[in-house]
């Protein structure tokens, strides 16, 4: 048990403060001692091993936000150069019970026949795993479709290349016709969009067209290997003032369409639900998840590979090694002093090292942002205090877990 510091928050011209023990009302004018403690969350090897495979290097787009946009047009792997049996061997060998595979690249739909024949023979080892591919979503047919409904396929759809990148609105038609397609098959997809400085597009904007085709959760991430300027966390700031006033209105209006909306949610539900656990590190990089690159060399996250002082192992030699296994927020000594301590969503050890290349030290424009993310979701919650009916509705609807209107009324 620990008993998290009170933290001081500002935003829109407003002091408060938040206290992460108290479930009732945990933000409030006044600074306050914590009415209790929360327990933490200090064991990270009990979750399951989550395996990024790199089915492809190459990618049909060319978005300039993409950290992998150096596969297009060049002469990089079309398909992974270790076998699948090398595969199954090491799995088999680092003793992996059950793990959950992220298909990756590139754009993985452009090799889906080795996604196919590699289930089908995890599915012949009996080895226990749970399948999720990260796409663009604008090359989906119905040999995949078919494939996906039999194993549960989940889909992880990045949206910026229909929002943000010249001429994007052709993909955008194609994006919303096959988000069609998955929910006639009863597939599951969750939304992704990535914030930068010069992102035109704002986050109530990007909902509203996507939400109607039954994207229910969505993932706002900052963009990594960014310093951020004085005037890009202005910028932030404001969006982030505009997109509080939305979230709120919709709550008050009895809307839960755009409940889900990480790492906003994320931060409300953990205020509201003191009993769940605070966690010591947020970043599972080098402990249960490892990118395997299409050479087959390991490495401790996907935002890592390439990043050759970072390998950790390979497929071939059935090696993995836990790089980061011991590092958490009272080893990082900016982690240790904050007062976001045990909440941060932000806690990147992938941006620690490409930024400062130091495992143990974050990037300081990003830490700002990441306490404007939380002023703001405080923020949420101190407006809806206001309105004990419709704060009871939004708690309903997070504890049932999907925010669906006809689930909390």
């Amino acid at each position: 048990m620990v008993c998290p510091e009170i933290i001081k928050c500002q935003f829109k011209d407003e002091i408060f403060y938040v206290d992460r023990t108290n479930g009732d009302h945990p933000v409030s004018s006044e600074r306050t001692a914590p009415v209790s403690q929360r327990s933490l969350c200090v064991d990270e090897d009990d979750q399951e091993v989550c395996l990024f495979v790199f089915v492809t290097e190459r990618c049909n787009l060319s978005c300039p936000f993409c950290f992998e946009r150096q596969g297009v047009g060049c002469q990089y792997d079309s398909s992974p150069r270790y076998s699948i049996d090398e595969l199954v061997a090491f799995i088999r060998i680092i003793n992996i019970k059950k793990a959950i595979l992220w298909f990756f690249g590139g754009e993985p739909l452009l090799n889906y026949s080795w996604i196919v024949s590699c289930i089908n023979r995890l599915k012949d080892e009996d080895i226990d795993c749970s399948y999720n591919i990260a796409t663009n979503l604008t090359e989906l047919n119905s040999y995949i479709i078919e494939h996906s409904r039999m194993w549960g396929m989940r889909y992880i759809v990045n949206l910026d290349a229909s929002l943000k990148m010249s001429g994007g609105q052709k993909y955008g038609e194609t994006v919303k016709t096959n988000l069609t397609l998955l929910r006639e098959n009863e597939l599951e997809a969750l939304g992704m969009s990535v914030w930068s400085p010069n992102c035109k597009v704002s986050v109530p904007s990007i909902m509203e067209t996507y939400v109607p085709y039954d994207l229910r959760y969505f993932d706002l991430n900052i963009a990594h290997c960014f310093r951020y300027t004085g005037e890009d966390i202005r910028a932030f700031t404001y969006e982030l003032e505009g997109f509080a006033d939305w979230y709120i209105l919709n709550i008050l209006s009895h809307d839960l369409r755009f409940l889900w909306i990480q790492p906003f949610s994320k931060y409300i539900r953990s205020l509201l639900f003191p009993e769940e656990p605070l966690h010591i590190s947020a970043c599972g990089s080098g402990k249960q998840l490892v990118a395997i690159a299409t050479d087959g060399n390991l490495y401790p996250c996907q935002a890592l590979v390439g990043h050759k002082e970072c390998a950790c192992g390979s497929v071939q030699s059935r090696i993995w090694v836990r790089r980061y296994e011991k590092i958490n927020d009272n080893i990082i000594p900016t982690c240790s002093k904050c007062d976001l301590k045990y909440s941060c969503k932000a806690r990147c050890l992938a941006n620690n090292i490409i930024m400062e290349q130091d495992v143990l030290f974050p990037e300081k424009s990003r830490c700002v942002l990441e306490h404007k993310i939380f002023a703001c979701s405080a923020y949420i919650v101190r407006q809806l205090q206001k309105y004990p009916l419709e704060l009871a509705v939004l708690r309903k609807a997070f504890k049932v877990g999907h925010g669906e209107i006809k689930s909390a009324h």
